[in-house]
């Protein structure tokens, strides 16, 4: 795998998985059983450990075995941890790296799928700024609905990385999340995330009304 100055990853192997949207700072564990993602797995690890994981469109199944459509948005993870099972199938942990968008798609002999990535330049830590509302609804949800995901411990982060932190907890529908990686400011996340919340207590508040 080769890396541009221009921040092109040419090619990287991919792991297309329906539903799944990796976000920054987040860890995806994976049961790898697939032939074709074993092969990938082994040619990642004698490599320098990245893949991509996108996101299969609706209606994936039809041609499942083949190339099926995905949406542009990838992200880029390295496999942090992996274990090796005796059956050939193998345990893997992926970490975020970097946020992509797929420009090309190789025609190739693996039985996985490589393609082009442009990176996305990086979001400034100071520019998510999380705002004074964010806080407060953050709480509320807390008092709604419970802790906030102890394993995020959210109130020992701050600044970019407890905003991706509440993305990564409320940030469910895979939409949602490829707009998150989308977003080009600290700000629109931010906002996304603010949204979410908001869903959050609405659905907690018709919960309410209706045992009451």
């Amino acid at each position: 795998m080769t890396e541009s100055v221009q921040g092109v990853v040419d090619p990287l192997p991919l792991f297309p998985l329906p539903g799944v949207v990796l976000l920054p700072g987040e860890l995806l564990p994976l049961h790898v059983f697939e032939p074709r993602y074993r092969a990938l797995v082994r040619h990642v690890l004698d490599g320098d450990g990245r893949l991509g994981i996108a996101t299969l469109q609706p209606g994936f199944e039809a041609t499942y075995d083949g190339a099926p459509p995905l949406y542009p948005e990838v992200g880029v993870g390295r496999i942090l941890r992996h274990q090796a099972l005796p059956d050939g199938r193998s345990n893997v942990l992926v970490v975020h790296e970097h946020v992509g968008r797929i420009t090309a798609e190789h025609t190739v002999a693996t039985p996985f799928r490589q393609v082009a990535v442009q990176l996305s330049p990086p979001v400034a830590d100071a520019a998510y700024a999380p705002t004074p509302a964010l806080g407060v609804l953050a709480l509320q949800v807390a008092a709604a609905v419970g802790p906030l995901g102890p394993r995020e411990r959210l109130f020992e982060l701050e600044g970019a990385a407890w905003v991706d932190a509440m993305a990564r907890l409320f940030l469910t529908d895979a939409d949602d999340r490829r707009a998150y990686l989308r977003a080009s400011t600290g700000a629109e996340r931010v906002a996304r995330v603010e949204a979410a919340l908001l869903e959050v207590l609405a659905v907690a508040g018709t919960g309410d009304a209706a045992d009451a």
